[in-house]
């Protein structure tokens, strides 16, 4: 194990739960005994000695293992995950998408609008949101400069909830807000309905017309491998930023299976105009 460039991507593991922990390059490399300059080089890739990562590991209250990536890499941070899913998303030349109301890299402008209030709500007391709010934009940045090709697998009954609910991280809203988060649920909807019908290249939405677990996943194809992401975090109806573990992985047999899902709900759900007409629908039914 001496030799740690056998382990690709330990930097882009450190720089997620670096930033999810909170520490600054400048406490984390004071902590480590180590100079700012080298932690960068570390995040950027250059294999860090082992007995640096150990201690990084142990400063980070991680497994050795999860840092090197050996096997699935645990995360029980949202802040973690979402940067983490940014790092393999910059390099995606395809992103599946499964999960409830949609993926948050085809939202709108004014869902990004609403979107600080959304983080603080579902986060625990007193996490500064500053963060995780960064890594959700950069995301979404990405996504829009390198316009990987996306599927996304949306739920009908979610979409109705959202409707009927709103988007929000909490059930304590005044009413005049309420009707706000309604009113974006109702103008992403919309949005989502001429994605299905009239997608730009490299775009694709479906709906189903049953509900989806809310663990949902993700699989990015890129660089002859793919990740297989599976989470409790949400962002949107029902938003969770709070509690659950997530993982990432590229076992094949897990993402062997999830392929298999993947393509028979994908055989399942209405495409094209029979999926604009089903969120249509849901939106006059109110």
């Amino acid at each position: 194990m001496s030799d740690l460039r056998r382990y690709p991507g330990i930097g882009e593991r450190l720089r997620a739960h670096r930033m999810a922990s909170g520490l600054t390059a400048d406490d984390m490399a004071a902590r480590l005994g180590i100079s700012r300059t080298a932690l960068y080089r570390y995040e950027r890739g250059e294999p860090p000695k082992l007995p640096t990562l150990e201690r990084a590991a142990a400063l980070l209250n991680l497994p050795l293992g999860t840092l090197l990536g050996v096997g699935a890499e645990w995360f029980a941070s949202a802040g973690a995950f979402f940067e983490r899913l940014r790092q393999l998303e910059e390099t995606a030349e395809h992103i599946f998408v499964l999960f409830g109301t949609g993926s948050f890299l085809l939202t709108s402008d004014a869902y990004d609008l609403v979107l600080p209030d959304l983080v603080r709500e579902t986060l625990p007391p007193g996490t500064d949101p500053a963060p995780l709010l960064a890594t959700l934009q950069a995301r979404k940045a990405a996504y829009r400069r390198r316009r990987p090709s996306i599927a996304a697998l949306v739920s009908l009954p979610e979409i109705r909830d959202a409707l009927r609910e709103g988007i929000a991280g909490t059930a304590s809203l005044s009413e005049v807000e309420r009707e706000r988060r309604r009113s974006l649920a109702r103008h992403e909807a919309k949005s989502a309905a001429v994605l299905a019908e009239a997608p730009p290249r490299g775009v694709q939405v479906a709906v189903l017309q049953r509900p989806v677990p809310s663990t949902g996943f993700s699989m990015a194809r890129g660089r002859g491998e793919t990740s297989l992401a599976i989470s409790p975090f949400r962002i949107g109806a029902h938003a969770n930023l709070s509690a659950g573990i997530a993982m990432v992985t590229r076992a094949p047999d897990a993402v062997r299976l999830h392929d298999e899902v993947a393509d028979s709900l994908w055989r399942e759900a209405a495409k094209g105009e029979a999926a604009a007409r089903l969120i249509r629908a849901a939106l006059e039914a109110g």
